[in-house]
């Protein structure tokens, strides 16, 4: 979202680099610490542009609608690439990706349990393989 809102004149160059260095401090840290502070999994939740939007106008905010900025429309459409391009390259720890336009778990309890059944099973399958020496 930081780089996409400076390609696009929103932010400073120089608040891109500030977050890049934080977040690469962050993320060297972990390597050199202990297997315990290492995440166990990325969960990321997959959803197409219309769900994106509909998420949005339900979330009510004015400076993120549609309907108040036209130009929002390419902002959401290449925010959505840009999520989907950071989770495949993502390599930190295992990682697990939910089709947030079936799942809805905001409004949907039960879906909701489900979603929280497929994070148990992941993180069972990723401590397995740790202990077996796959991670």
């Amino acid at each position: 979202m930081f780089h996409l809102n400076a390609d696009l004149g929103r932010i400073a160059t120089l608040e891109v680099e500030q977050y890049d260095n934080l977040l690469n401090t962050m993320l060297k840290e972990l390597e050199e610490s202990a297997p315990e502070k290492h995440p166990d999994l990325m969960v990321h939740i997959k959803v197409s542009l219309d769900t994106m939007i509909a998420w949005l106008n339900k979330r009510g905010r004015s400076y993120e609608q549609v309907a108040n900025d036209p130009t929002l429309y390419d902002y959401y459409k290449e925010l959505n690439q840009r999520y989907d391009a950071w989770y495949e390259a993502f390599d930190v720890c295992p990682k697990m990706q939910i089709d947030g336009d079936q799942l809805d778990f905001v409004d949907n309890e039960e879906n909701l349990s489900v979603i929280l059944d497929m994070i148990q099973e992941k993180l069972a399958e990723v401590r397995s393989d740790k202990q077996a020496g796959n991670y």
